[in-house]
């Protein structure tokens, strides 16, 4: 079933880039696939409140990590964007920067990191104090109802 816990955190410990399932609408699937190919990732909305509940859990372990990657202060910029749920355009205007380079920083995130996924890192930076509960749970509390 997918929306178990434990289905859930078996398959973000992947690496994966997306998840839809079968309840998604046409739409949800098209918006999807566009954000997979403009942000490297893609969960189904009515995935993140239990998204959020496995990543604040201590025993929600990832590997392959780099110990303590040297992120700079522009790729924490991205991070905490990515976390809050902007899109490369909205993160290169808010930076004053192109899309290209936001997308070459987290290219450099991910490098660093170790990690395949832009969720893992999130993840990886919410465990380690390197972004706040808030940065991270900003996105799912907008899609509560």
């Amino acid at each position: 079933m997918m929306n178990d816990r434990n289905t859930i955190a078996k398959i973000l410990e992947m690496d994966i880039h997306g998840l839809v399932t079968k309840a998604a609408s046409s739409k949800e699937l098209e918006e999807a696939i566009r954000n997979v190919q403009k942000n490297g990732f893609y969960f189904e909305q009515s995935l993140y409140p239990l998204i959020g509940e496995i990543i604040k859990n201590p025993k929600f372990a990832l590997t392959k990590v780099v110990e303590k990657p040297d992120f700079t202060e522009t790729e924490l910029r991205i991070i905490k964007h990515t976390a809050k749920g902007l899109k490369a355009k909205e993160m290169a205007v808010k930076l004053n920067m192109s899309i290209r380079t936001v997308e070459k920083h987290k290219e450099n995130i991910l490098n660093k990191s170790g990690l395949k996924s832009i969720i893992t890192v999130l993840t990886y930076c919410y465990h380690h104090k390197i972004i706040k509960t808030e940065e991270i749970l900003s996105k799912i509390r907008k899609n509560t109802y």
